[in-house]
């Protein structure tokens, strides 16, 4: 019986490869598709046999771990694993370098998915090429084989099948919003100034709303005496004062254009950013034929705020129109030229608390560093009056009670965008007010 016990405790602790535990190479998948000439690291996972174990790749490389820069096309690379005890093992994997890689949804080349980027969409659709391999819309470089046509500007139309489906239609629409995360901030190329250039404005029905009123107001592009002229695609964005309209009211539709019809001979998007007070809209043809033309290419649906704390009477409000590129068939410049325009805006006053309640003010806004609150006379002091500052998705992100008439609230540290400041006081009475911190 000793000698059973004694034969089992030599066998538990004795090396793996006398137990039979072969050593063996595992790099991990036997094929990868990778980008051409960007740099990869290749590692090689052991297991049995007898530490330390020692490496010879295929370059004669040496060490647990290579730096493989792919060739285009597709090669080899393997690993020996040699033990301690002398025994070998071998691991291999295909890797399938490809010229192109392709960021879903930068459809122009330029690092960033916004609505420049239909503008390309337009002029290769239709294209077909190789499918991506291993496609998704997920925002990383995903290899791809490029297609046999390319832009004027010399970028190849596998970046507009954003979907990697192996053909650019209507559904690569999506790989560009889906990665549409900011707002546009890249100048456009074709925006010119004094004058020059067609006409691009918006233009309203009426020259005041009221509080909860809904503006239909159209996007004009040319004029009567300065019509567009072989118009393929335009991409711009609208600024606008978010601060008087309803958060998440604001669309665009693109009927009745004159640039064409949607699912027809024309794709359009837009993506409204309410907090940088902006929507960025592009729309381009698809069947490479040009238009010729002035009048509406798309319209603006917003509706009128209805929130308290403001003053009576009209206030103007801006609708800018900037970032724009508009191109021909070839892709090549047109010059625009954006206008400014102005529509009046009823202010509201509800609820309706005494006048010396009303005389509260809110300033700077918009605020970059702080905000005051001065002329709190209608909040009794002894009243422990609480200030509270909420995010637009109902988050509070600062509360206090105060006892001064007047205060001064540090908003450096919080992140920009809108928010929703309000007062209350014992009896209840709350006023609130929309700020912005840029």
């Amino acid at each position: 019986m000793l000698k059973f016990y004694y034969f089992l405790i030599t066998l538990l602790l004795a090396p793996a490869h006398l137990l039979g535990q072969a050593i063996t190479a595992d790099l991990g998948q036997d094929s990868l598709h990778v980008c051409a000439f960007e740099p990869m690291l290749l590692s090689v996972n052991v297991l049995g046999g007898l530490a330390p174990y020692s490496y010879t790749w295929s370059d004669g490389s040496t060490g647990n771990d290579l730096w493989y820069v792919p060739v285009n096309g597709g090669e080899y690379v393997w690993v020996i694993v040699t033990d301690h005890a002398n025994s070998a093992t071998i691991d291999s994997v295909w890797i399938h370098g490809h010229a192109a890689c392709v960021w879903p949804g930068d459809a122009n080349g330029d690092g960033i998915a916004n609505n420049a980027d239909i503008l390309p969409l337009g002029l290769s659709f239709g294209h077909t090429g190789p499918q991506r391999p291993n496609a998704h819309l997920q925002w990383t470089a995903q290899p791809a084989d490029l297609w046999s046509a390319s832009s004027a500007s010399g970028v190849n139309y596998v970046h507009s099948d954003t979907d990697g489906n192996g053909v650019v239609n209507e559904n690569d629409l999506v790989g560009i919003l889906h990665n549409y995360l900011v707002p546009q901030t890249m100048p456009g190329v074709s925006t010119s100034g004094g004058g020059v250039g067609v006409p691009l404005y918006v233009d309203f029905p009426s020259t005041n709303f009221n509080p909860g009123d809904t503006i239909v107001a159209a996007i004009m592009l040319g004029t009567t005496f300065n019509p567009a002229d072989s118009v393929y695609g335009i991409a711009f964005t609208v600024e606008y004062d978010a601060l008087l309209f309803d958060s998440g009211s604001l669309k665009v539709v693109f009927d009745q254009s004159w640039l064409g019809d949607i699912g027809v001979d024309m794709i359009g998007l837009h993506r409204d950013f309410y907090n940088a007070s902006q929507v960025d809209i592009g729309i381009t043809r698809t069947n490479q034929q040009v238009r010729f033309g002035a009048g509406q290419i798309a319209s603006i649906i917003v509706t009128v705020d209805d929130i308290a704390g403001k003053n009576n009477g009209i206030e103007m409000v801006n609708f800018n129109i900037s970032h724009v590129s508009m191109t021909d068939k070839n892709g090549a410049a047109i010059q625009v030229n954006p206008g400014s325009s102005q529509v009046g805006i009823s202010l509201s006053n509800e609820p309706s608390f005494p006048d010396r309640e009303r005389e509260w003010k809110v300033y700077p806004n918009p605020a970059t560093s702080q905000i005051t609150i001065s002329g709190l006379s209608g909040f009794s002091p002894q009243a422990n009056t609480r200030v509270s500052l909420c995010d637009m998705l109902g988050r509070t992100v600062y509360t206090e009670v105060i006892s001064a008439l007047d205060t001064t609230i540090d908003t450096s540290a919080f992140p920009r965008g809108q928010y929703m400041l309000s007062l209350e006081d014992n009896d209840g009475r709350q006023v609130p007010w929309r700020i912005v911190l840029k």
